[in-house]
Parts: C-alpha cells; structure tokens; sequence
C-alpha cells in the first residue's frame, strides 16, 4: 500500500513539475529577446508567435524523396519507440534549430508527443564547461527544476527527451570508446558525454534529438535530412510576407539568384522577402548580399573605414577557412585574421555565428552564417584589402561561387551600396582576374538568364582573360542594352551560341559590330526568329568579320536573304567557310545567286546545308554548273528532304563527272530515288575523283538496286561510306 501511495505520489509531483517546465519553456519564447537577422533568417520568436512557421522538407537518405519533416519526426518519436537517437542534419540557415523550437513549442502546448514526460535541453555552452556531470549540465540550464524533481525524472528515462541544438563542434572527434562515461553525477568532458548519449553508456533508454550541419555515422543513430522548402512551400512562405505579385517577386529573385541550392534554404529565403518587402529585389545574388551588407553596417552604424577593416579582417577568416577545409574557426583564427577590435562588437555577429561558450573563452568556436556568405566575404576582401596582389595561386583557395562574386563585384552598379558603406572599391589588376577564374568552370555554363549586370560583370573578366572559347548564350534574350554592355565579351570570344534565343534586330546588329571587330569564327543562330531583316543586319557585319562557320537553320528565312549572304561571302574579308540554311523555305529561284556566287572565285564556302528547304528541281541546273565550275570550293553539300525529285537528282549526280568538281560528301535523303535512276548514278560516282561519302537513306530503293551498289563500291575504292 505504501509503495502504491509512493508511486502515485511520484506521479502527481512529476505532473506538477511537468506543468511548470512547460510554462517555462513557452514564457522563454514569449520573453525572448534574440533579434531575426537578415543573413541568419527570423527568431523563433517571431516564427512561433507570429504563426509564420512553414513546413519544411526532409529525407531519410541523403538526396531521397522529399517528405514532410512533421511527418518524420512522429514517427520516429511515436509513442512505444524508446531510446531513438536521431540527428537533422542540414547546412547553415536550413531550419533546424527552428524546426526543432517550434517541435519544443508544440510539446508546451500539448499537441504533439505528450507520452514523454518532459523535453530537456542539453545546453552546448554548458557542456563546454570542463568536468561537469550531465545531471549537472541539466540541473544548470533548467534552473527552475529542482535536483529532486530533476532526480526523479531521471529514473524514468524512457519517458525523456533531450535536445541537443548545433552540436557541430563535439561530433567531429569522438573520443575512444573506453572513455565513455555512465554515471549521471560522473563528471565529464562536453564530448565524452554527448558520445556517452549517443552511442547508450549514459541514461539508456533515454530519446535524443540533435541538430547537425553534417550527419552523424554511428550505428545507433538515425540521420533525417533537412531538404529546406520545396517550391509550393516556398510559395507559401513568401505569401507570408508580401500581399501581392508573390509570383513576379519569386520568378525575378529566381532568375537573379541562379544558384538552385540557395533556394530551398529558409534563411536565405527570409533574406529575399525582406529586400523584397523594401521594394528593393536584386538582379543578381552578387548585388543583393551587397544591400544586405550595407544594410547591416548601416543599421550598426558602422564607420566606413571601420567597414572597410571589418570586411578585410572578415574575408581574410573566409580565406582561412577556406583554404583549411574549416566549418568552425577558434577566438585566436579571429584575432589572426584582425578581427580582435571586433569580438565584442554586436556588427560580427550580423556575419558570424558562436557556438558555445562567451566570446571573451579560448574555447569558443565561430562559423559564418552560410557557406555563400563565406564565399562572398572572400571577393568582397579583395575590393576593400589594403594589401597588394604579389600574384600568388590564387585560383587553388577559391571555390566557383566565390569566383562568381569575383566577377560580379567588379561592376559598379552591383556594387554600389557596398561602397556607400565601405568606400570606393579597390582596383585589381587584370592578371588578378586572369588567375582567379582561367580555370574555373564558369566558362562551360550557358548564360540564358544573364541581366544588365551579369553582362557587365561578364564583359569584364573576359577583357581581363583576353579571350574567350565560347560564349555560350543559349535560350537567352537579350535586350540590346545588355547586348552592348556584353560587346567586350563577343568581341573576344571565339565561339558563340544563340541557339534558340529571342533576337532582335537591334541586338543582332550589335553583335554584328562587335564581331566585325572581333575574333569570332563560328556563330550558331539555329532556332532564332531572325527574319530577313535580321539575316540583313547581320550580312551588312559579316562582310568584316572572321566567319567561318554560320549556322542558320531554322531561322524564318526567305529566298530574301540570299541576296545579302551572297554578297557577304563575296567581299574582300570574307573567310565563310560552311553555311547552314536548313529548315528555311528558300523555295523558288533564290539558289540561282547563290550559285553564281559559288562560281565567282570570289567566295571560299565548302560546306553548305539546305535540309528540307522547300527546293524543286528548277535550282538544280544552277547549282549543278556550280559544281562542275573550277572556281567551285564545296566539298559537301546537303539537298535532303527537298522535292528535286529523279530528275533534279541526276543533273547534280552527272555534275560529279566534271573533273573540276570537288565534292566529297553528298546527301541525297528522302529525294523519291527509285531503282531506276540507280545505273546513272553510280556510273556518275564512278567518273568522279573526290567523292568519299554519298547519303541515300529513305528512299525508295529496293534489293534489286543491291548488287550495283555492291560493284560501286569495288570499282570506286575512294568511296568509304554508303548509306
């Protein structure tokens, strides 16, 4: 009887203590005075209470199917799971440490996981402080619970679950497996302990949820990871904030930013919405963390030459970390890197954040609010740096995104609120540019979304390279502001690529000056609705430029256009050496120019392509003399899939036995070729010198045409492919 009396006793007082830790846990979101920040993301405060807390994605693999985190955390944690161990894991500014606020909330008020007894924190500057106990760590990060009560609970530990937030700095070395520890008053090392947790030595039976920017690999653990918004959650997190053109406001940040990952980040999306709240909605990620920037010196009011030593002292901690592969850097990294006059300074923690103890401890560990910040603060460094470029390799400490703010800093429109606040930018030598990205993989990527920026950011570093192997533009549409802007770029580039982008004639004129002054020798325009107008423009440049290569398929065009290519493979400059018309309707007599123009001595043209180009057999006579001329440089020509029907065949096929004619590929599909024209053709191939590769496919052609085909071959050794 007494020992019933005993446990019910127990129940009741631990019902009490229940009652009263979960009135202090939500008076300390309620009087919480942490500030949001506009790199680090909201306060809990203001996501709980303001009832803007938005799902958030996860997995239970690494790069798996996309689930609810709610939805993950039941399950693990449902009633009769005991002694779970589980670990989200994500990267800075994902939303762990909300996600699991707002899940310590959700317990306070009674609506989620109330078959434990009590939520604890485990706090992490309390486990840094040397040779303390866990029971002693708990006792002194929830002061309003007695060591009786505490004790008590305790000896229930299935019905617990601790809490562990940002945890990196003690997961990274675990230590020996005989050092583990299992008394609750034994004290310990901060490692030792939350080891002894996760591996079961100390209070078995016990759940833990911990927070991560990496995942834990131990058997006993469980890894849920944090995938940040979908797109549908990101919808409905900016609907939070703006009351209208949601759509617009995300279409244009998506288009600035460029970087997906950065996307389902919550803190970068919080970023976002507040320069979006300000009417102020970047163009390019390089100019938008340079409003955050001066937005925070701003509202720390922060000297512009303190500004400018804050960011050097900041880059120069990016560099370190970079180079040393570091998440977290020491107190000493900062005073290395001249960050002493700053430690107690509230503006460092705008772009740092501390993990465990105050900021005046040896044993205190630092880490940047993101990764991209990082990044950012290492070229921000060098426009504020004092120091001078001794030319140094550079490009092996830096990362892509970081050569990307490179580029991007160097215009001036991009950065122009960083200088309101830091002073004038710092010029860098061409050669600093040249190192930093002549390897990077920027140069391989397509710039379909560039804006008026990105085109000055990117004419820049390549007038520091010097050249250009590819512009690749593919899908753009560029206005012909952003077109001049990128002139020094299509000046320098070797190749460039506009297939399938949006053209005008302005903007085709524009590169038509910029290649006329150039080094471009190939030009790929396949899929533009260019028009005659713009096939024009463009012919009015070419007579100037380098050409060899011009591919216009599938370009609108009309016999109209001709006239002006003719004349620009005729001029004096002209090296055009192959020419793509496919999939243009030059029906009609507009061959005939062009075949003087092959026969004139004055044009170096050797590949033309007229695939599917609405031709009948009346072009046929022209172009066969064309072929038959000395004057004539073809050496492949593509009539497919044009109605020149047999007869229009075989006056190109007896063209092949002029001994002048050059040819030495031709393509002959879908041309209606029927077994009766076969003999004329081979004994046309026969006659001719050159011919390597002849094209028949889908034709009429039977197996009785088999056996002539077989002796064209034997006869006419030079023929190395037959379709």
């Amino acid at each position: 009887m007494s020992a019933r009396m005993d446990t019910q006793c127990s129940t009741e007082f631990l019902r009490e203590v229940q009652k009263l830790h979960k009135e202090k846990l939500r008076n300390d979101v309620l009087n919480s005075v942490q500030r949001s920040s506009l790199l680090g993301g909201q306060s809990a405060k203001e996501v709980i209470l303001g009832n803007r807390y938005t799902a958030l994605s996860a997995s239970l693999v690494e790069d798996g199917t996309w689930e609810a985190l709610e939805v993950l955390l039941t399950e693990a944690f449902a009633a009769g799971h005991e002694s779970l161990r589980v670990v989200l894991c994500g990267g800075a500014g994902m939303g762990k440490t909300i996600a699991v606020e707002k899940l310590i909330w959700d317990w306070a008020a009674g609506s989620c996981l109330q078959h434990y007894t009590l939520l604890l924190r485990v706090c992490v500057q309390a486990l840094c402080t040397p040779g303390d106990s866990l029971q002693g760590v708990l006792l002194s990060t929830h002061a309003h619970l007695s060591a009786e009560a505490l004790t008590l609970a305790l000896q229930t530990p299935h019905k617990l679950l601790l809490v562990l937030d940002e945890l990196d700095g003690f997961l990274l070395d675990p230590p020996p497996s005989d050092v583990l520890v299992c008394d609750l008053q034994q004290p310990a090392g901060g490692a030792v302990l939350l080891h002894s947790l996760l591996q079961g030595s100390l209070l078995p039976g016990a759940s833990l949820l911990l927070t991560s920017r990496e995942p834990v690999i131990l058997e006993t653990v469980q890894n849920i990871y944090i995938l940040g918004f979908s797109h549908a959650q990101r919808r409905a997190y900016f609907r939070g904030f703006l009351e209208v053109g949601v759509e617009e406001v995300l279409d244009r940040c998506e288009r600035a930013v460029g970087v997906a990952e950065l996307w389902a980040c919550p803190a970068f999306c919080w970023t976002l919405c507040q320069q979006a709240q300000q009417e102020c909605v970047p163009d390019t990620l390089s100019e938008l963390l340079c409003m955050v920037t001066h937005t925070l010196l701003q509202e720390h009011g922060v000297a512009m030459q303190t500004a400018r030593e804050l960011l050097a002292g900041l880059g120069k901690l990016a560099n370190h970390c970079t180079h040393l592969d570091l998440l977290c850097c020491t107190r000493s990294d900062l005073i290395t890197c001249g960050l002493e006059p700053f430690l107690t300074s509230p503006i460092l923690f705008a772009f740092l954040h501390m993990v465990g103890c105050d900021v005046t401890s040896p044993d205190g560990t630092f880490s940047f609010l993101s990764p991209v910040l990082r990044e950012f603060l290492q070229a921000v460094s060098f426009y504020v740096s004092q120091s001078e470029y001794d030319g140094g390799g550079i490009l092996e400490e830096y990362q892509d995104l970081c050569l990307v703010f490179l580029a991007g800093l160097s215009d001036p429109v991009q950065r122009k609120l960083l200088e309101t606040s830091a002073g004038a930018a710092r010029q860098r030598p061409p050669a600093l540019i040249r190192e930093s990205v002549a390897s990077s993989t920027w140069r391989a990527i397509s710039y379909s979304g560039l804006q008026g920026p990105d085109c000055a950011a990117l004419a820049f570093v390549v007038s520091c390279l010097g050249e250009m192997e590819h512009l690749n533009l593919y899908m753009s549409a560029l206005t012909e502001e952003q077109a001049q802007k990128i002139t020094p770029a299509v000046q320098l580039a070797k190749s460039i690529s506009l297939s399938q982008s949006r053209v005008s004639v302005g903007v085709i004129t524009q590169f038509g000056r910029a290649m006329s002054e150039g080094h471009v020798n190939q030009l790929d325009l396949s899929y533009c609705t260019l028009g005659d107008e713009g096939a024009q423009s463009l012919c009015t440049s070419l007579q100037l430029s380098r050409l060899h290569t011009l591919t216009l398929d599938r370009c609108a065009l009309s016999g109209a256009c001709v006239a002006p290519l003719s004349s620009a493979m005729c001029a004096a400059l002209s090296v055009l050496r192959m020419l793509d018309l496919s999939w243009n309707s030059l029906a009609g007599d507009s061959l005939e120019l062009l075949s003087q123009t092959l026969q004139s001595g004055c044009c170096c043209l050797t590949t033309l392509r007229l695939f599917d180009c609405e031709l009948t057999d009346s072009c046929c006579s022209s172009l066969a003399a064309a072929l038959q001329s000395e004057k004539c440089c073809l050496v492949e020509l593509d009539l497919s899939v044009n109605e020149l029907h047999q007869s229009g065949a075989i006056l190109i096929c007896d063209a092949l036995k002029a001994p002048s004619c050059s040819l030495e590929k031709l393509c002959l599909e879908m041309m209606e070729l029927t077994d009766t024209c076969v003999d004329e053709l081979c004994e046309a191939i026969t006659a001719n010198n050159s011919l390597t590769t002849l094209i028949l496919k889908n034709n009429s052609l039977t197996d009785a045409s088999v056996p002539r085909m077989i002796k064209l071959i034997q006869d006419h050794p030079i023929m190395n492919e037959l379709k």
